[in-house]
């Protein structure tokens, strides 16, 4: 597993359901893919098996989910 930053949390109204769904329907990683997701006020950290993590960063990054762009990489938590 590596862990994933992504620049919107609570305050963008992002729940758990919202990031495994982008995923899913964005980047194709598979729901068994992904691990623990942490949403905090202003940010997220997402767990996702390194395999799927290039993929996942080359789908959404740069991309609108819900109408706000996303900036996602690999954190260096």
């Amino acid at each position: 597993m590596t862990t994933l930053f992504m620049n919107r949390g609570k305050i963008d109204n992002f729940t758990k359901d919202k990031i495994i769904k982008a995923l899913a329907r964005m980047a194709k990683v598979p729901k068994d893919k992904i691990g623990q997701i942490r949403i905090q006020k202003s940010y997220s950290f997402i767990d996702i098996e390194k395999s799927e993590a290039f993929k996942a960063i080359r789908a959404l990054d740069n991309k609108k989910i819900s109408g706000k762009k996303v900036k996602i990489e690999e954190s260096n938590k």
